[in-house]
């Protein structure tokens, strides 16, 4: 998925998704992933240049986070557990990730 100027948000992914990359210039990726649960073994790519990353995920999911953001904050709190198993790679030269339940 790319987007030159605007948001990405909700039904962006598909039910199961195993391997997604998105890409934004300029805007924000706000993706509740509850509603799209991912494949076991998944992988979400985020790239953007300006713009803040926020995920819901599922209850218990087991993720783990790589990328780099030049300027911004990274915030995480989601209880690993018996969920999904998957991977995001966000990186980005200015803006926020946060990752919830």
């Amino acid at each position: 998925m790319f987007s030159l100027l605007g948001d990405v948000t909700e039904n962006a992914l598909p039910i199961g998704w195993t391997n997604e990359s998105i890409v934004v210039l300029i805007g924000d990726v706000r993706l509740d992933l509850r509603n799209q649960p991912p494949g076991e073994g998944a992988k979400l790519r985020i790239f953007r240049l300006f713009g803040d990353v926020r995920l819901k995920v599922p209850g218990s999911s087991r993720v783990s986070v790589r990328g780099l953001t030049l300027i911004g904050d990274r915030r995480i709190e989601v209880a690993a557990g018996e969920g999904p198993s998957f991977e995001v790679s966000a990186s980005g030269l200015i803006g926020d990730l946060e990752i919830t339940e």
